[in-house]
């Protein structure tokens, strides 16, 4: 009889637990105890090692083959977290290619050979002025003058570079057991004794054979150094790329709570998309939407947006330049005066293009210290305007806009309230 109850017990509190993850209401096991753990839907793998709090919390970075790039593949073959550590970014757009930083190294997609490389993350921070701090800090000489590659085939240009490789047989092998080591590491560039280790730099990684024992490596070993870490910290990356994300939607529990959340359009985008919360947080004072005269206006490569009152703040109208080669924004006040300031300039624009006007216009043409006509060319649609509304949250702000339809995230911060100014933007599907 005993028995008996102590089953039926076991039996229900199997069906509340089950009821309780299926809603949302405690973590499952992969969201609160792993610190990385495969996508329910199998292409890729969710890693929270390098989320900057020790793996603590919910955060970390995805690395998938979606949208037909094999990262996840790559970075398996490659040897994964043990050769190239945990990735440390998210996937962004970087001159033109879709990369995705891991602690040694940054991945490159090459849609010409659907292959996936390493970009050259030395010789920019080469470029940078970075070579004195790489070499006090990091154990890496700077790289050696290329006046002897002048003129030289590009055989023979390889050849010599792999001279330097004769330095350090540990590192040489290491080296040229990748087949593949042009394209993952480029060519060795420098090398230098750096007392307890041996350096080699290469363009893309910098390798280290160590003479004594030290905390992350054994006397006699090879490591690489970590070159993706470098250049994130360095400032290589846009903000956004290198800020943690909850996991997708399909392992994340519910929004955590908040004191007040948001309603209607601000409502569905806040609950519907996981990164507008991440990027936002919960509402700030005031915490319910105002309603507010917008305006906005579609360019060749982003958005400006006008709101008449986007806060409390006194300055009054604001423009923001939303940009969308690296999903950056900037925002300025809205200087333009009727008694002042001309509509328009009476500049001709391409065939289909428009020359923006009043205050988008004067921002446009002055660039205000960020190039806004170079980055956003010119207009696509004319300017619209009507009631919309906006409201706060903890790290930025949403703004809706009645034509077209849409709602803006416009996240000016981080966490650490650390300057962030990123945006997204998503159509509005709330229905009355």
């Amino acid at each position: 009889m005993i028995a008996r109850r102590l089953h039926y017990l076991l039996a229900a509190l199997g069906v509340l637990l089950s009821a309780l993850l299926l809603h949302g209401l405690l973590p499952s096991a992969a969201w609160a105890n792993d610190l990385d753990f495969d996508l329910p839907d199998g292409s890729g793998h969710f890693y929270k090692q390098a989320n900057g709090q020790g793996g603590r919390g919910d955060s970390g970075f995805a690395i998938t083959n979606d949208d037909g790039i094999p990262f996840w593949d790559a970075y398996r073959e490659l040897g994964g977290p043990d050769t190239l550590g945990f990735p440390v970014s998210r996937r962004f757009s970087w001159d033109g290619f879709t990369v995705q930083a891991t602690q040694k190294a940054v991945l490159q997609w090459r849609p010409d050979s659907k292959s996936v490389d390493f970009v050259n993350v030395l010789d920019r921070l080469h470029d940078l002025g970075k070579d004195d701090w790489l070499q006090a800090f990091r154990q890496t000489p700077p790289p050696f003058d290329t006046t002897p590659d002048t003129g030289l085939p590009w055989s023979e240009v390889i050849k010599r570079h792999l001279t330097f490789l004769d330095t350090s047989q540990p590192i040489k092998e290491l080296f040229l057991s990748d087949p593949d080591w042009l394209h993952h590491y480029g060519l060795p560039v420098s090398y230098a004794d750096m007392g307890n280790c041996f350096v080699i730099r290469a363009q893309r990684a910098v390798f280290q054979y160590w003479k004594e024992d030290v905390p992350w490596a054994r006397k006699g070993q090879v490591t690489m150094a970590n070159a993706g870490d470098l250049a994130k910290e360095a400032g290589l990356f846009p903000p956004l790329a290198a800020t943690p994300e909850p996991p997708p939607d399909a392992t994340r529990t519910s929004n955590p709570p908040c004191a007040a959340v948001p309603v209607r359009g601000f409502g569905v985008i806040w609950s519907e998309h996981p990164e507008a919360y991440d990027l936002l947080g919960c509402p700030f004072w005031p915490a319910q939407e105002q309603a507010s005269e917008v305006a906005v206006q579609r360019f060749e490569r982003g958005w400006m947006l006008w709101v008449q009152k986007p806060s409390q703040y006194p300055e009054g109208p604001r423009i923001f330049v939303l940009f969308e080669d690296d999903q950056t924004m900037a925002s300025f006040p809205d200087s333009w005066s009727a008694q002042t300031d001309p509509v328009s300039t009476g500049l001709t624009p391409p065939q289909g293009k428009l020359e923006p006007q009043r205050g988008f216009g004067k921002v446009w043409r002055e660039g205000t210290g960020v190039k806004v006509r170079e980055r956003l060319g010119w207009a696509v649609e004319p300017e619209r305007g009507g009631v919309g509304a906006w409201q706060m949250f903890q790290r930025g702000r949403m703004v809706w806009t009645p034509d077209p339809r849409m709602v803006f995230v416009l996240a000016e911060r981080t966490e650490s309230y650390q300057p962030l100014n990123v945006w997204r933007s998503y159509a509005d599907t709330y229905q009355d």
